[in-house]
């Protein structure tokens, strides 16, 4: 008799099929509780702690980064004032200096057809409107009176 693999095959799987385990598996006592739960409450802190330094990294860094920026502002402001103060000192002597040369422009350089009364008097009067604005200075105040330009100059003029 000739048996083919189908055949074989066929008893082979009715033998199995009809055969019991042999050996069980005894049933492993369950775990405790701590035992599973303690890897996800240590992963739990861990993250809460990396998120927290990472949170505390980040507000210090905006605060120092405010900080500097303030900073740098006042800076800025300062800078822009004390160059305002100077632009204003820089027209005020312009000012003076404008009076002075149209007083200047009138005197000849040459004297010699020139009557010496008739134009010190318009001379004078030019001279004298310097003597407002130096008074009215604000921004070069100090430089005038340390100097005493004033006095001196309402000297001249007197």
């Amino acid at each position: 008799m000739i048996l083919h693999a189908d055949t074989i095959a066929a008893l082979f799987v009715d033998q199995v099929a009809q055969s019991q385990p042999a050996a069980q598996c005894a049933q492993a006592a369950p775990e405790p509780t701590l035992k599973w739960l303690m890897p996800t409450i240590v992963q739990t802190v861990v993250s809460l702690a990396s998120i927290t330094a990472g949170v505390m990294i980040a507000v210090w860094s905006f605060r120092k980064n405010r900080q500097s920026e303030h900073e740098q502002w006042a800076r800025n402001q300062k800078a822009e004032h004390e160059q305002w103060i100077r632009d204003q000192a820089k027209s005020e002597w312009g000012a003076i200096l404008t009076i002075l040369t149209v007083a200047d422009v009138k005197l000849p350089h040459v004297f010699g057809n020139v009557e010496w009364d008739t134009m010190k008097d318009g001379m004078l009067l030019d001279l004298r409107n310097v003597l407002p604005v130096m008074r009215n200075a604000i921004f070069i105040s100090d430089a005038l009176e340390e100097a005493k330009i004033i006095e001196n100059f309402r000297d001249f003029v007197s």
